[in-house]
């Protein structure tokens, strides 16, 4: 047999729940968009992302994370290992997405890392280090001419934003 060949892969009940719950995750989140705009939009500020965000929050404590927001706007969710000390690993992506953005954008990273924090949990796996799962804030360009936001910012790169990038809240 070369290396390329190996048994026929079989799931078990628990890998097809996964993926069931992936599934089900990624057609909840769809449902939190701009539906004036095309594709699946949920532009950074909006009422769509601001939900999607509460509902991501949601499904990290449902997962048994430890759930914050840091200073940047990123949504962090901690499964705590055995030593604190360690440098944490770190996983994730974002929930927002471009304008006519896919429905896959950003949200199979956040959800996938969400879902192995609960089969780790399932399967009694304690890590060393902790696993951190972020949604990171503001990633994808939008009308404001931001992108990166949470990701500069956990990377320290972000620096005080110039008076230009205030906007402006209006009522609705």
């Amino acid at each position: 047999m070369s290396p390329m060949e190996g048994p026929p892969l079989r799931t078990s009940n628990q890998t097809t729940e996964a993926a069931d719950r992936l599934a089900a995750g990624i057609t909840e989140i769809s449902g939190y968009r701009e539906t004036s705009r095309p594709g699946w939009t949920r532009d950074v500020f909006s009422e769509a992302y601001r939900e999607s965000r509460q509902w991501t929050v949601q499904r990290m404590n449902d997962a048994g994370l430890e759930v914050h927001t840091d200073g940047a706007g990123n949504i962090v969710g901690r499964l705590p290992g055995t030593n604190p000390g360690a440098p944490a690993l770190v996983t994730g992506s974002h929930t927002d997405t471009v304008d006519g953005g896919g429905r896959f954008d950003g949200i199979v990273g956040v959800l996938g890392a969400i879902d192995a924090v609960r089969q780790l949990r399932q399967s009694d796996t304690v890590l060393t280090r902790d696993l951190l799962v972020v949604d990171f804030f503001g990633e994808e360009s939008n009308p404001y001419g931001l992108s990166c936001l949470g990701s500069r910012a956990a990377a320290r790169l972000a620096s005080s934003p110039p008076r230009t990038w205030i906007v402006p809240i209006t009522a609705g």
